[in-house]
């Protein structure tokens, strides 16, 4: 990675397991960066931010993991914009690593402001967003996924002020084939890590929350049912209201994965009765909004179209996803036989 010319490499979901061996293989050289405090083994092994003089300036790199288990989603962001504020003070160009998604990276520009990082770059996002997004002072650059593309940005460093981007393009790389061949190898312990992380989440939660009984009766299903009656049996023919199933057979049960197949362990970080049975359900694609907006009891909104499916069905996660045909799959416009409305 020296070779590369890598300054900094952010936390994501296998570092913990592998940040021993990574910084023994690499000590005090590319230092791990994470925006918030952690209280894991990688609190010893990296730093908040890596801050690195260029052409006169301080260039500041820090990154945003997923929200951890039992945090929640807007707790998590509005921790995350207040450090990344304190750490702009620091620098004269903060840059983000985030795995956040397309969706999270927006929300937290948004929180963040004229005080959050000058740039984010996303996960897996380049199938959605192909050129630079701008919210407020922050550029969101586009990325590409399993190391099939790689972004290329340019900044200028003007005599006064702060540097800034001027050019961003997004280009194949060098591998064989549409997508690059999987290593056996990194396949097997990729596999090896979740196995470890479900038996480790597992051990933390009520096991009859594994068992097929456990995935009914409970979450926005019941809030919703007695006057959605339609939509709700529709959904329960969807791979929406299997999603947490999907996980437990095949062996991805744990937080990293909760966040789009639970919409309550979303919204909550907690793996219970209600984030079991409700899978991704109503509010996952209609969010709760004020009483002025909606005339529905608990408050939920139309769907906001491609934007609600985005932040889960990345490239990555879903290579295959079309907008208009996994609609098909999960639309409930219609009346089933023999379900009043």
């Amino acid at each position: 990675m020296g070779a590369d010319l890598y300054d900094a490499v952010g936390v994501g979901a296998l570092d913990l397991q592998y940040a021993r061996e990574y910084a023994q293989a690499a000590p005090g050289q590319i230092p791990l960066v994470r925006a918030l405090p952690r209280d894991d083994a990688l609190a010893r092994l990296s730093v908040d931010l890596r801050v690195k003089r260029l052409r006169g300036r301080d260039i500041g790199v820090t990154s945003l993991p997923p929200p951890p288990e039992g945090t929640g989603r807007e707790a998590y962001l509005d921790a995350a914009a207040r450090a990344l504020a304190e750490m702009r003070q620091r620098c004269d160009f903060l840059v983000l690593l985030s795995q956040l998604g397309l969706e999270g990276d927006l929300e937290l520009a948004r929180r963040c402001g004229s005080a959050g990082p000058h740039a984010i770059i996303g996960n897996m996002e380049a199938a959605t967003l192909r050129e630079p997004l701008h919210v407020g002072d922050t550029v969101l650059l586009p990325t590409g996924a399993g190391g099939t593309h790689v972004g290329i940005a340019e900044i200028v460093f003007p005599a006064w002020g702060r540097p800034r981007i001027e050019h961003v393009a997004v280009v194949p790389a060098k591998v064989e084939g549409p997508n690059r061949a999987a290593d056996p190898a990194i396949e097997d312990t990729i596999a090896r890590f979740y196995e470890s992380e479900q038996d480790a989440f597992v051990a933390r939660i009520d096991r009859r929350l594994l068992a097929a009984e456990m995935a009914e009766g409970a979450g926005d299903e019941q809030r919703c049912g007695s006057c959605h009656r339609h939509a709700v049996a529709t959904w329960r023919e969807t791979a929406h209201s299997r999603a947490v199933d999907t996980l437990i057979e095949r062996k991805r049960l744990v937080p990293e994965c909760l966040t789009c197949h639970s919409t309550r362990y979303a919204a909550t970080g907690r793996f219970d009765h209600a984030a079991r049975a409700g899978d991704v359900d109503c509010t996952g694609c209609h969010p709760v909004v004020s009483e002025k907006e909606s005339a529905c009891p608990e408050k939920a909104a139309r769907t906001r179209g491609v934007a609600s499916c985005a932040s889960c069905h990345t490239p990555a996660h879903s290579p295959g996803f079309n907008y208009t045909s996994y609609l098909s799959r999960v639309n409930h416009a219609w009346k089933p036989a023999g379900i009043p409305r």
